[in-house]
């Protein structure tokens, strides 16, 4: 359940439930039926592809503060929760 977003100096800040997320989950991973890219969904909590929602990332994941600051995860709760 989203409970508070702040949109301030480019840094999106989202509370669900308490638990606070700053910046920007991505993964490297692709999806493989057409190769897109997964993109966050808060609602279903994870990293989905526009074409093929039923397609997941499962690791590899990284949150990007900024153009140049970034630190990666191995799943997407530890990426969620930073």
């Amino acid at each position: 359940m989203l409970t508070a977003a702040n949109i301030n100096d480019n840094i999106i800040q989202i509370n669900l439930e308490g638990i606070c997320m700053r910046g920007q989950i991505h993964s490297d991973q692709k999806c493989p039926i057409c190769g897109g890219t997964f993109y966050y969904n808060y609602h279903r909590r994870g990293l989905f592809c526009k074409e093929h929602p039923e397609q997941k990332a499962t690791g590899r994941f990284r949150v990007q503060f900024g153009r140049k600051t970034r630190k990666r995860f191995s799943y997407f709760i530890e990426a969620e929760i930073i």
